[in-house]
């Protein structure tokens, strides 16, 4: 597996894995979608962790600014450790999507 570090904040890491989500989950169902994208069940081949993958289109993000907020969120988010928030994972990224993996 191919890790690219896009920020480091501590001990805390945000990963972005090459290759395609499906190169190391299964999708087990889908949860939710919407106009800006979609939330899957899926497994790791590896683990057997059961995840959530989020799904969002770049389209709805100007890949300028906004990407650049947008990858400051998920940092924030990734550093934190409360029962009542969501832990990211790791995320992956292609020409039309960001794949967000989560509890």
């Amino acid at each position: 597996m191919d890790i690219k570090t896009v920020q480091i904040k501590g001990d805390m890491l945000i990963s972005e894995t090459t290759g395609k989500p499906k190169d190391h989950y299964d999708i087990i169902e889908n949860i939710a979608a919407g106009n800006y994208g979609m939330v899957k069940k899926v497994k790791n081949k590896f683990s057997g962790c059961i995840r959530a993958m989020k799904l969002i289109k770049k389209a709805f993000i100007d890949l300028q600014e906004d990407e650049k907020n947008f990858m400051k969120e998920i940092a924030i988010l990734r550093s934190l450790d409360h029962i009542n928030i969501i832990k990211i994972y790791e995320f992956y990224q292609d020409e039309k999507s960001f794949y967000f993996i989560s509890e």
